[in-house]
């Protein structure tokens, strides 16, 4: 369950962090300027835009976290069933 949970945070963090670089990639024009129709909506859309960023970042490093946990528990559980068949076996 926590590596199912791991990998769906990191690919909606990653889609996330896909879709707000994409927006700002298709808002730029020839020059590489990026156009806003107001000054408002840039100051709206650039904090919307890093926030949902952070969100994605976040994400992504909880999803890998999860992951890690997921391996490291089993890895543990791994080892202690193994010392404990080994002291049965004596």
């Amino acid at each position: 369950m926590v590596l199912i949970l791991g990998i769906i945070l990191t690919v909606v963090g990653y889609i996330l962090r896909y879709q707000v670089n994409r927006r700002k990639f298709y808002r730029r024009n020839a020059a590489g300027v990026e156009l806003f129709k107001t000054y408002a909506g840039y100051r709206v859309t650039t904090k919307v835009e890093g926030l949902l960023k952070l969100i994605g970042f976040v994400l992504i490093f909880a999803g890998l976290f999860f992951i890690a946990v997921h391996f490291f528990n089993n890895n543990m559980a791994r080892h202690y069933r193994d010392k404990a068949a080994k002291e049965r076996s004596k």
